[in-house]
């Protein structure tokens, strides 16, 4: 595999300002200093994400679903970062759904993303849950 550990952060956010995401990368970025991790985002639907639907890298249909999957990477995900002024190396992934209907959708885009990640270790948490021990993880 081409990590050690794949962490998968299940996120929601209305707005960007209040944004739990951004600490929660701080924190691992933090604990996971020459570490070879990868983070991969699970947005279910964010509205300020929106604007990968037209920027993404791939689409995914969900079977008996009027929504698909769409994921960033590489260099789509550069710009989309960018352009939300968000500054980290280790974010591989962003795989969207968007809010179609009003429904949560977590555990289906965590579960996508599980597929994408590239590490027989998974760590799976969420964007409120900037509180990181990850120790732990690194060292099994």
């Amino acid at each position: 595999m081409k990590y050690n550990l794949s962490i998968i952060i299940s996120h929601y956010a209305n707005d960007i300002q209040s944004n739990p995401l951004f600490k929660t990368i701080n924190s691992i970025n933090h604990q996971v200093k020459n570490q070879n991790v990868e983070i991969i985002i699970a947005d279910d639907g964010s509205k300020y994400s929106e604007k990968i639907l037209k920027k993404y890298s791939q689409k995914k249909i969900i079977p008996n679903d009027d929504r698909c999957f769409y994921i960033l990477e590489k260099d789509n995900l550069n710009s989309f970062l960018n352009e939300q002024n968000i500054t980290n190396k280790l974010i591989t992934k962003w795989v969207y759904i968007p809010k179609l209907i009003k429904c949560m959708s977590k555990a289906r885009i965590a579960n996508h993303a599980v597929k994408l990640a590239e590490s027989n270790q998974l760590l799976l948490s969420s964007s409120k849950n900037n509180n990181w021990l990850l120790s732990a993880s690194l060292t099994a």
